[in-house]
């Protein structure tokens, strides 16, 4: 019965496609195969029925797990259909979903998403340029499957896209695409240069060519001889130059990443960690559209704002990346960065698109952008956001005071059983301080640090007179924490960071949670709240903005 169901779901899509396909001269597309175009002009009407047929096959194969002709099938479809963005986005979602899901290795799973991937973004894409079908499952993929939580898998997803990207993105910030873009635009003037000539020539001697992007950043098969060339010190500024110019067509060539867009959806939306997931879900779903021309669609599904603005939200809870190249350690924290642009966003929606869902949404946003803040040890941010909170959300008799606010939000955060249960609370945020700090989050570290002393200080105030529900020392209580972790299954590396943890945690209570504190927050969550803006910030986009 099933079966047949998807059948004729499959029967009545085949027909739509089929009646728009009327109007659509494959031939004259000059990425069309030869081929290709010969097979479809000879089947003619025939097309349908057999893409009707493969259809049905398709299921057939893929309730009976076998994947490897249900890809042939869906490759026959597309080839068939390479006009219709629809076929691609449900071959991407079948591999990225259905298929992957069938595999218990989370390599073989990875290989499935990556597959999806591919797909749409170097076939699909090539016979529907800018297509927003494929490009809004493309983004999918990246927020969902690879930036989400639904796969027990998903950290090594991350860590393989990550790993992708890195092979021409060291760091992945703006910096980097600005030094990538330069060294692209400057082609010719940096080839020319005598510096960069001459190792092109030595290089050429031994059999490399550095201009071709897979021998210039293909490291694997370079000989003694070509290694030693790149660590001659006449040759460190030329090489490192032509790296960029490697990486950037390299992005271009193997992830369709064009670097001059890249730098413009991280200016329009970011900052972002182009090492991470969420900087690709917003490259795809908002395309070439400015933020400005995004806003007024708000939650949009058909605009694919809602996609952007929760790939937003994303890199601000989790997109920012920590790795070590030497010990492969590998870790997401908050991109605190991003706040104020996504606070512009909800900005707009209650000015210009408000409902009850908006303002619960901006709620929210406001409540977890403090408590993120707060936990980053960016305090005055979380003030300057809290007066603006309280002014929405709060009546006189029911506004709290800021810490006592703070404190609540972050609760939630370390998701301790009971508000009540102080102990709980001063052992989750130790516990969260000691990690971050050993992870090399100073700023993180003293955030946590700072709440589990305000928490252990306001607790010993209120029960003084009553030494029986005092708790312990604080410094006892942190080195518990500490001597927890250190049997805990903790990396390597973090172990050896904590052993010698005790003296860095003591200075982390002379740590100025003002310094750097110069965050965006968003017009609307600053200029009113504020007499002047805060230093370095120009115009709405931000300090960075160009």
């Amino acid at each position: 019965m099933l079966g047949a169901l998807l059948f004729w779901n499959m029967q009545r899509l085949e027909r739509h496609l089929y009646a728009e396909s009327a109007n659509l001269p494959l031939t004259s597309d000059t990425n069309v195969p030869p081929t290709l175009a010969l097979t479809t002009f000879a089947l003619g009407p025939l097309r349908g029925l057999i893409v009707d047929g493969l259809w049905w096959r398709m299921i057939q194969l893929q309730s009976q797990g076998d994947h490897f002709e249900t890809m042939q099938l869906t490759e026959w479809i597309t080839a068939l259909q390479p006009r219709f963005p629809q076929v691609w986005a449900f071959g991407a979602w079948n591999f990225s979903y259905n298929v992957a899901y069938e595999f218990g290795d989370p390599m073989d799973r990875w290989k499935w998403v990556d597959r999806g991937i591919r797909l749409l973004r170097d076939d699909g894409l090539r016979y529907n340029p800018n297509d927003p079908v494929i490009r809004r499952e493309l983004a999918r993929i990246f927020l969902d499957r690879i930036g989400g939580r639904m796969d027990p898998a998903q950290e090594i997803f991350k860590r393989e896209w990550a790993l992708t990207v890195m092979r021409y993105l060291k760091r992945g910030d703006r910096e980097e695409l600005v030094q990538l873009s330069d060294a692209r635009k400057n082609r010719q003037t940096l080839t020319a240069r005598p510096d960069v000539a001459a190792l092109l020539s030595d290089a050429r001697e031994l059999g490399l060519d550095l201009l071709d992007p897979e021998q210039a950043l293909d490291e694997s098969r370079r000989t003694d001889a070509q290694k030693k060339l790149f660590q001659e010190d006449a040759h460190r500024a030329a090489w490192a130059d032509l790296q960029r110019l490697a990486s950037s067509a390299g992005l271009l060539a193997n992830l369709k990443l064009d670097v001059d867009r890249m730098l413009f959806v991280d200016r329009e939306y970011g900052p972002f960690d182009w090492r991470l997931s969420q900087a690709h879900a917003v490259y795809w779903a908002a395309g070439d559209q400015p933020f400005a021309d995004f806003l007024p669609h708000g939650e949009d599904e058909t605009q694919l704002t809602v996609m952007v603005r929760q790939a937003m939200e994303q890199s601000f809870q989790n997109g920012r990346l920590i790795y070590d190249e030497k010990t492969g350690f590998f870790l997401t924290t908050n991109n605190v960065a991003i706040v104020g642009k996504i606070h512009d966003y909800y900005g707009y929606l209650m000015e210009h698109h408000f409902s009850q869902g908006v303002d619960a949404l901006h709620r929210m946003f406001l409540e977890e952008a403090m408590a993120i803040l707060y936990s980053n040890n960016l305090i005055a941010s979380a003030k300057r956001l809290y007066h603006h909170y309280a002014e929405d959300y709060m009546s006189g008799p029911d506004r709290q005071p800021f810490e006592d606010f703070a404190l609540r939000q972050m609760n939630r955060i370390l998701q301790t059983n009971t508000t009540t249960d102080n102990r709980s609370i001063v052992n989750a945020a130790l516990t969260q301080g000691c990690f971050w700090y050993a992870a090399g989050e100073t700023q993180k570290a003293a955030g946590y640090l700072r709440m589990a002393r305000d928490v252990w200080e306001r607790h010993q105030r209120k029960y003084a007179s009553d030494p029986g529900h005092l708790l312990p020392p604080f410094e006892t209580m942190r080195e518990g924490v500490l001597r927890g972790l250190a049997q805990s299954n903790l990396a390597v590396e973090l172990q050896a960071r904590l052993s010698s943890a005790a003296s860095g945690l003591d200075r982390l209570k002379e740590f100025n949670s003002e310094t750097g504190d110069n965050l965006y927050l968003g017009h609307h969550g600053e200029d009113e709240h504020e007499a002047e803006p805060p230093p370095g910030r120009t115009d709405a986009r931000g300090p960075d903005a160009k």
